[in-house]
């Protein structure tokens, strides 16, 4: 992800992870940062690692939808596109390790990051070719919400 516009940003007090989601125009992304870029434990590689997501993609007009959908190597055509008429309400609701956490859009659960998966879940992603579909098992045993 280029340079974007942070739309959320909230660090967990217990695990001092952040979790973050950026919009860069076109794209929205969700990730869950590690707590060091620095440390010395030995195999802490994955606090190296990004967990992330897409969340969902910018709609555009009706005629640079079929360019999207005509492209056969287009990254878009495999994330959902949305119109708000106005910013969507973004919450975090974090597990009692701080290290999962998940994302809700406008009051539904829209994604989350798993700790032992190390790798996100989204409903924005249509096709498990860029990243996760939405696991509603995964989410509701990880967070105990249905």
């Amino acid at each position: 992800m280029a340079d974007g516009k942070t739309l959320l940003l909230e660090d967990n007090i217990v695990s001092l992870r952040t979790a973050t989601v950026l919009d860069d125009g076109d794209l929205v992304y969700f990730t869950l940062l590690p707590y060091s870029f620095d440390t010395s434990i030995p195999g802490a590689s994955n606090y190296l690692k990004r967990d992330s997501t897409w969340l969902y993609r910018h709609k555009r007009s009706v005629f640079e939808e079929l360019r999207v959908r005509r492209d056969h190597l287009h990254i878009q055509q495999d994330i959902i596109p949305m119109l708000f008429k106005e910013p969507p309400e973004i919450k975090l609701v974090w597990t009692d390790s701080g290290e999962s956490v998940a994302l809700f859009l406008n009051g539904e659960p829209w994604a989350f990051i798993h700790e032992e998966k190390n790798h996100g879940y989204s409903k924005g992603i249509l096709r498990p070719t860029i990243g996760n579909p939405w696991d509603q098992e995964l989410f509701e045993k990880t967070f105990h919400i249905k």
